[in-house]
């Protein structure tokens, strides 16, 4: 564990979706221009290159974290697409960001939600979204009720 991450230090303990056995589903309430968009954590150690991940981890993230999360996204808000980064600028502990991106517009908790970057890389998109307390608490609910007990 580095002590001066982020992850590590588990600073955003309060965004966990679900926990699993290698990773945190995590959500975080000013980054939410991309309704749904999720961080999945490493936990308990700290590496800095996604090759390094053992294949217990590996196995978990692909069989099982990654299909249940985008299992409850599609029942909740049904996106068009994925992306994914894993890029390591910011915080150099392995996450993964899933994306969720939609041809039209979503409505959540009387919010509309619009992906003005649709077709185009998600990074085009500098703006911040930061929900309300509600909404967020909502959207977190929401997304943990409907995990598939299996993976799609």
């Amino acid at each position: 564990m580095a002590s001066n991450c982020v992850f590590c230090n588990n600073d955003f303990a309060e965004y966990s979706i679900k926990q699993y056995d290698y990773w945190d589903v995590q959500l975080f309430r000013d980054d939410q221009y991309y309704l749904g968009r999720v961080v999945i954590v490493l936990k308990n150690r700290h590496i800095e290159d996604i090759f390094e991940i053992t294949m217990e981890e590996r196995t978990e993230l692909f069989e099982n974290v990654i299909p249940s999360i985008k299992g409850s996204l599609d029942t909740v808000f049904e996106p068009d697409l994925y992306n994914y980064t894993s890029l390591g600028n910011d915080c150099r502990h392995v996450h993964i960001h899933l994306i969720p991106r939609y041809k039209t517009t979503r409505t959540f908790n009387d919010q509309r939600f619009e992906d003005e970057y649709w077709n185009q890389t998600y990074a085009k998109n500098t703006d911040q979204r930061t929900l309300n307390n509600e909404t967020y608490h909502k959207l977190i609910s929401i997304l943990a009720k409907n995990i598939p007990k299996t993976p799609q």
